[in-house]
């Protein structure tokens, strides 16, 4: 006959089983015939719309929910966030967010934020895309040790962007603090084919941009990629070197290339409301790790252009926990010299 401790340890284990079960079949009961809002925050035809017309029947196949995708532009993508940020946490409204602009808004403290990251429950990652640096042709660069040569010996570089925080801009930044160049960053273009106009027509150095674009900039030689901002190689580009392969990044500047490559690995990822029952963000999470595993829907999206780059929502929650936790005020103040003040 077994100890009344065991019998009670048996029944409490049962009970535990029997509760988890129960949370995980009133989650999938919740979404059946519900509706999620999936949230762009920007119009249509752009890169997270495609994105999200594409996850959305899916979703809808998994959770027997109906899933509408609404576009809601605006902010580059901040106002959506702040929306979703204080929806009611019912985890029906889910946003695919531009990780990059909404972490560099909070740790620049731009006006429009009105939301922390390491608050929003993230529930997978859908993509995410290295940065890349070209140098324009007409610069006679080839090469990033070149160019930093001549930095060095007091020339100055120049890199075109939108605005100081746009991801060209503070990605030129960044290379520029981490290697201890001469810069100038040119700002003020009305759009990405703007400034990469600028750069091909030799008006500045070159630019940073992600490297699906560099893929397509450098296709007719007029803008050279000469490495990758980050540790990583890219897929799209895999005979362009790592900037730590490029050049000798000196010890404390390779902070800087491993702050803004962690911002690059929150990526293209999906949120919900603060607030949000536990079991319904396990069961979200769930629901999105199948989709994005399906290595039916990851080809689909690699032959429409839409790579599938999936990490899940712990480990992207863990990534943001990381970079905002790691960052005393002291740090903060001097990234947001470097980004806002120091180049311009």
């Amino acid at each position: 006959m077994k100890p009344i401790s065991a019998l009670i340890a048996a029944a409490f284990l049962a009970g535990s089983s029997l509760t988890a079960a129960a949370a995980d079949e009133s989650a999938a009961d919740y979404y059946k015939n519900e509706t999620i809002h999936l949230i762009v925050g920007t119009g249509p035809g752009g890169g997270f719309d495609q994105y999200a017309r594409l996850l959305a029947p899916e979703l809808g196949k998994v959770t027997g929910a109906t899933v509408v995708v609404e576009n809601r532009p605006g902010g580059g993508g901040i106002t959506a966030i702040n929306q979703v940020a204080s929806a009611e946490a019912d985890g029906l409204s889910v946003m695919l967010i531009n990780g990059v602009p909404a972490a560099l808004g909070q740790i620049t403290d731009a006006p429009a934020v009105r939301f922390k990251l390491q608050d929003l429950p993230f529930l997978g990652r859908v993509a995410a895309e290295p940065w890349v640096l070209l140098a324009s042709k007409e610069s006679g660069y080839t090469n990033l040790k070149d160019m930093v040569a001549a930095g060095k010996d007091g020339k100055t570089l120049s890199f075109s962007g939108l605005g100081r925080v746009d991801g060209p801009t503070d990605t030129a930044a960044v290379v520029c603090e981490s290697l201890q160049l001469k810069c100038n960053l040119v700002v003020g273009f009305k759009g990405s084919s703007e400034a990469s106009l600028a750069a091909i027509r030799g008006d500045v150095t070159g630019m940073a941009v992600t490297d699906r674009s560099a893929r397509d900039y450098s296709q007719d030689g007029s803008l050279v990629p000469i490495a990758v901002i980050g540790h990583k190689h890219s897929k799209l580009l895999p005979d362009v070197p790592t900037i730590f392969e490029a050049v000798d990044v000196p010890q404390d500047g390779a902070f800087w290339i491993d702050f803004r490559a962690s911002i690059v690995d929150i990526g293209r990822a999906l949120i919900t409301t603060p607030g949000t029952p536990d079991d319904r963000i396990e069961y979200l999470r769930g629901a999105f790790e199948k989709v994005l595993s399906d290595p039916e829907l990851v080809k689909t999206a690699e032959d429409r252009g839409l790579p599938i780059d999936y990490a899940s929502g712990a480990d992207v929650q863990a990534t943001v926990d990381k970079i905002f936790g790691n960052l005393p005020e002291d740090k903060l103040s001097e990234i947001r010299n470097v980004l806002l003040s120091k180049y311009f």
